[in-house]
């Protein structure tokens, strides 16, 4: 979430006042003084404090959106073991959840390997808004820093930091499944579970989900959604249909 900019008046006797908007930043506390995490990745909420042109702005996204990607790929082909570690988790299963874990971070090499996510935008912008845009997130992880002392965390930065990025890491991914839930690729997956699929057509309905949630951004009509399930059957085989359509609520 933006923060809402505060704007000082100074008096001026002649010209009247004078409105000057407070310095952009990305940070925001509640009201016992805790760091408030934005809605969205503290890059996206960066890049929205600094009011890019509208052209640059869509440069910017369209530099974000293969890693976007990257994610909804990684959360189809992964939703099992996300499931399975979910559970592991809540269940206090600690080692079953640190062997997941592990299994987990590498099928995220596509969007780890990279690196990280403000250094590639920090290299697509001008050398102006580049400035700004590594000021602001030096100064949100400072104020991360004060919040995790303030919390009684004494932990070095560097590992407060790491534990912050993976704590993001975690709400793309989850961010990413809501996309999916939303467009209902999600609800394709639920349809062929544990259906023998060929390589072929495991390749195609991956295909089709991929391009239903870049066409639709994650916000899919249920016209959309039904022509998704509609060409999933297309596929099948008779078999395979026969397991598959008692599964499609009427």
């Amino acid at each position: 979430m933006l923060l809402v900019a505060i704007l000082a008046v100074l008096a001026q006797p002649l010209g009247g006042p004078l409105v000057r908007p407070a310095p952009a930043s990305i940070i925001e506390t509640d009201f016992l003084g805790r760091l408030r995490r934005p809605e969205t990745s503290p890059e996206r909420a960066a890049l929205d404090a600094l009011a890019l042109p509208p052209a640059d702005r869509q440069r910017l996204d369209a530099l974000l959106a293969p890693r976007e990607a990257l994610l909804d790929r990684f959360v189809a082909d992964n939703l099992l073991l996300l499931g399975q570690f979910d559970t592991a988790v809540k269940g206090g299963s600690h080692r079953r959840a640190l062997a997941l874990a592990f299994t987990l971070l590498r099928a995220l090499a596509p969007v780890i390997e990279p690196g990280p996510l403000r250094s590639q935008v920090a290299l697509a912008l001008d050398p102006d808004p580049r400035r700004r845009f590594l000021s602001l997130l030096r100064d949100y992880d400072a104020a991360l820093v004060r919040d995790a002392r303030a919390a009684g965390n004494l932990a070095p930065r560097t590992l407060v930091l790491l534990g912050e990025r993976l704590r993001e890491l975690g709400e793309d991914i989850a961010r990413s499944f809501q996309r999916q839930q939303n467009a209902g690729t999600i609800f394709a997956d639920a349809l062929l579970s544990g259906i023998d699929l060929s390589p072929e057509q495991a390749r195609a309905f991956h295909d089709l989900k991929l391009d239903l949630l870049e066409r639709t951004a994650g916000r899919a009509s249920e016209t959309d959604q039904r022509n998704l399930v509609l060409a999933i059957l297309a596929r099948l085989n008779e078999a395979q249909r026969a397991r598959v359509l008692p599964r499609i609520p009427r």
